[in-house]
């Protein structure tokens, strides 16, 4: 079973968003979980319930940034957006009964989530303690 879990390198040093982040970490996980131990029916279930958070975060960072006046505010609703629809094909997939959906959006969820705290939610934090002194 694959194991997504949160570590500290992954910390943006804004600590809504970073427990935000942890939260995510383990929605994902428990997608993992889902597949290893359950069925479809348990796999969608808990890829909606990620999914679900995977949006309520996306817009509690984006009120945050548009609060901040964040310079990158268009690229960086624009990268949640990709990513929110290709979530969604793959969960329409897996109720469509697709068995192979929910790992294909667990293994697509856990790199992008990486990569896009490392790179761009990151970025964000950076500019806003530069530009608010934070």
């Amino acid at each position: 079973m694959a194991i997504f879990e949160w570590s500290s390198e992954y910390a943006i040093g804004e600590p809504e968003i970073d427990a935000q982040h942890q939260e995510w970490f383990r929605r994902v996980q428990g997608v993992f979980e889902a597949i290893e131990n359950g069925g479809l029916p348990e796999a969608v279930e808990a890829l909606e319930f990620a999914e679900s958070y995977t949006n309520s975060h996306f817009r509690l960072e984006e009120l945050m940034l548009r609060s901040a006046r964040f310079d990158g505010l268009d690229e960086h609703v624009a990268q949640h957006r990709g990513f929110g629809e290709a979530v969604k094909a793959l969960l329409l997939a897996a109720r469509s009964g697709d068995a192979a959906a929910p790992l294909s959006a667990a293994q697509m969820m856990s790199k992008w989530i990486v990569n896009h705290i490392k790179r761009s939610d990151r970025s964000y934090a950076e500019w806003i303690a530069l530009h608010h002194g934070e």
